[in-house]
């Protein structure tokens, strides 16, 4: 990911794939993001060390049953 972002932090993301073709996060052809709070890329800035503290993030992405939308 640091290919696409240009850095070593670690951060969220989502990709896409479907034969040889595939893209991530909001570079998807379509792709629609609700909520703003929280986008595809942010940055974590907690991280979990092994030996350290333990840090966990609740973070989900849902289809839309009524279009099928991701």
């Amino acid at each position: 990911m640091d290919a696409l972002q240009g850095d070593n932090y670690t951060q969220t993301f989502a990709s896409w794939s479907a034969g040889k073709k595939g893209c991530y996060n909001m570079l998807c052809t379509g792709s629609v993001q609700v909520n703003k709070a929280i986008p595809l890329g942010f940055i974590l800035h907690n991280i979990s060390v092994y030996g350290g503290q333990k840090f966990d993030f609740g973070y989900f992405i849902s289809q839309d049953l009524d279009t099928g939308n991701w």
